[in-house]
Order: structure tokens, then sequence, then C-alpha cells
């Protein structure tokens, strides 16, 4: 191993160390929020490919660590506390969830009911009911079938792509990555994608009903979760073209799940991210529409607009071990990252 990844790798692992208490003195933040996408015990070809979750047993640790090392902390005590000052207790936690699984009422409520937990939920509009498949899943479960699929329907696929798009293909791992290198803006290229794949996303739908249905959402909402807007058509907002189609997408997602939980205010998390978003535009889309609440972004432990909260990413599984969470290597790893110093 060169010199440097040695270094690097100790000092990583010195940084593992270091107590989480140790890290909330050094690194003072007054509400530490997380955000998951999906708990299950399934593989599912629509995101086993995209990274990894937690199966419920994990997701069961998590919340007992954050139980007892923290202050789990509701939707309306986290608003109040950035947008009028009200002060909340050391320790505190804010849990959210994107995408708006199924499992997400099926898995993660449960789970939560029995901490007396509150959390967010995120959903993504136009795909409530199973209306659609979100572009970032169809190409999921595309690279799903590549790696399950025989040789020769590997070679018939490249021949397709590279005579339709002139990709110049030449092997498997060739195609998973040009797959992954889609864009929402690809769509003949996905839909292409499937059609040689064998992928049918009606079919699919059908057979697996990935996302909530909007009595899944009205009744987690009467169970006291918070439900939230994740644009209309889960796209990246920094590659739209004008900042209307930006309001457009976060003002009616906004609007539809204030009509379907009876809220006059919900909250808007960006999908991927929102790093390329104009924070002065958000101020005044959210000046202008008063259905908007705070707005939730993935930079882990960044200061941002008081209005803007950061999250850090919770569903990744490493140094999870039995009846035990990695909640702690994940909070350190923010802190760390946060400081520079990986």
């Amino acid at each position: 191993m060169p010199l440097v990844e040695t270094y690097q790798a100790v000092r990583r692992k010195a940084l593992d160390r270091v107590p989480v208490p140790l890290w909330r003195r050094l690194v003072r933040r007054d509400v530490i929020s997380l955000y998951y996408h999906m708990i299950s015990d399934r593989e599912l070809p629509h995101v086993s490919s995209i990274g990894s979750y937690k199966d419920e047993v994990q997701f069961e640790a998590d919340l007992a660590y954050l139980s007892e090392n923290g202050h789990l902390l509701s939707y309306d005590e986290l608003r109040r506390h950035r947008l009028y000052g009200r002060r909340v207790p050391g320790g505190a936690i804010h849990i959210t969830f994107d995408d708006g699984f199924r499992e997400c009422g099926e898995n993660a409520c449960p789970a939560l009911r029995r901490q007396a937990a509150s959390a967010t939920f995120f959903i993504p509009t136009d795909f409530i009911d199973n209306r659609d498949l979100i572009w970032v899943h169809k190409i999921a479960v595309c690279v799903d079938r590549v790696r399950r699929a025989a040789p020769e329907t590997i070679a018939a696929v490249i021949a397709t792509i590279n005579g339709r798009f002139g990709a110049g293909l030449d092997r498997r791992a060739a195609l998973v990555a040009w797959l992954n290198g889609l864009r929402q803006i690809h769509g003949s290229e996905i839909e292409r994608a499937c059609e040689a794949l064998g992928v049918d996303p009606a079919d699919y739908l059908r057979t697996y009903r990935p996302y909530l249905t909007q009595c899944q959402i009205e009744r987690m909402a009467a169970d006291g979760f918070t439900i939230g807007a994740h644009t209309t058509s889960h796209c990246l907002l920094e590659e739209l073209s004008h900042p209307e189609d930006i309001e457009r997408e976060i003002v009616e997602s906004c609007r539809i799940i204030a009509d379907i939980t009876g809220r006059k205010q919900v909250p808007f998390a960006f999908p991927f991210h929102g790093f390329g978003v104009d924070r002065a535009l958000l101020a005044d889309i959210r000046r202008r529409h008063d259905v908007i609440g705070l707005i939730f972004d993935t930079g882990q432990l960044r200061r941002d607009r008081e209005f803007v909260v950061h999250r850090v990413p919770a569903d990744r599984t490493r140094h999870c071990r039995p009846g035990e969470s990695n909640m702690p290597f994940l909070l350190r790893r923010a802190y760390a990252d946060e400081q520079r110093l990986l």
C-alpha cells in the first residue's frame, strides 16, 4: 500500500475511535437530522443496485441507540426551533425518509411507534399510488437485469444500445456504467434500455408496488408522522433551466401533500441534493408561498440558512453488527467530514 494511502487509513481509524460525545463538544450542532430511504429485509431490484439499506433489525438498533443517546425530535419541534428560536434538548435528532417507498409505512412506521418516535417522510408526488416508476429506479431495475442476465443476452442488448445510441459498449461492466451514467433528461435511452432488457415498468409496478399509496400516506399522517414533499417528478433541481421550473416542482408538490394531509404548511426535501440551488431564490419562493415549511438538503452537518436543514445519510450498513447500531460510526464520519479531516 502506498505511503499516502497508509497514512489516510491510519487517520481514518484514529478518527473512528473519537467518542461521539467528544465530537458533539468539538463540532456543536443544535440538531442533527438523519435521512434514510428504505427499511426492508428483502432484496428489491429498484433500489438494490443504487446503494445499501438497513433491514428491520438494524433500524431497530438505530432507534434504540438514538433514544438512549439523544432526544428524538418531531418536525414541529424542529420547525419552531429553526424559525422561532425555541430551545431543544441536547443531543436532538430528527429522522427523515426520502422517496416515499411503501416500506416506510409497512416497516419504518411500526418501529418508530414502538419507540414513541416521530419522523418526516418526503414523497415525490407523481408516484403516489404507483402511477409511474421513478426514472432512477427504472435504471436500477435495468442494472439488476444486466447483472443477472446470460452472456448472450448481454451481447444482444449491447448491440441494440450501440446501434441506437452509438455508445461503443463492449462488455457487461461497460453497459452497467452506461446505465448508471443516465439522467432524467435521457428518457429515450432509459426507455430503450428497458425494452432491450425486457423491463416493463407497468408490470414492475403491479408486481412490486414500490411506493406509498394515498391511503397509506393519510394513515401515516393520522398516526402523527409528518409528510413532506420531494418534488413532483423526483428531479435534480439544479439541472432545471429556469427558476420558474424549480418553483413549480417545489410549490406544486407541497400543495399536493398539503391537500392529502390537511396541513397548511409542509416541509420539502431536495431529491439527491440542492447544492446548486440559489438560497435567495428559495427564500423568495418560501416568502411567496406559505405552504412551504423547512427545506431539507443532504450536506450532513453543513450550516446553511435558518430554513435549510442538512442531513446525515443513515442507510449505510458498514460496521453494522448483530444487535448493534452503526450510528456511532456514521456520526463520527459526519463530524470528521465537517472538519475536513476525511
